[in-house]
């Protein structure tokens, strides 16, 4: 996508490439969580809600403080984020949205990269709902 491409490669200056974290990890394993995320994110618009971008696609209609206290977690796209986290504990995967390292650097990319969608590239990249 040549939005990401210009505007997710160095997020906002930082020397984060949130493209390579997502689609050009070694693990191809990583990769596949990660794609993952994104699709569901893209079939579903859910990265364009409210402007908090990730957070409603695993939460869902739960409120934040609720997501992270495990009350009624039901985003569309709540599994792909628990296969992605290894877990289905909300306070652990709430907890890990942005840990870029570890066994949850999937998900930890998609989230950022959603961000960085939904900031820089909302009519190519995140669909209205």
């Amino acid at each position: 996508r040549p939005c990401e491409e210009m505007y997710c490669r160095d997020f906002k200056g930082s020397g984060v490439d949130l493209v390579a974290g997502c689609y050009e990890d070694p693990d191809p394993a990583v990769v596949q969580k990660c794609v993952d995320i994104m699709a569901c994110v893209r079939r579903t618009g859910c990265g364009r809600i409210d402007g908090i971008w990730a957070e409603p696609c695993y939460c869902g209609t739960a409120t934040s403080l609720d997501c992270q206290l495990a009350k009624g977690v039901n985003g569309p796209c709540k599994a792909e984020f628990e296969a992605a986290a290894g877990s289905a504990d909300p306070v652990y995967i709430t907890g890990k949205f942005s840990v870029r390292q570890g066994p949850t650097r999937a998900m930890a990319n998609a989230v950022l990269l959603v961000q960085c969608d939904a900031q820089y590239c909302p009519d190519t990249c995140t669909p209205h709902p």
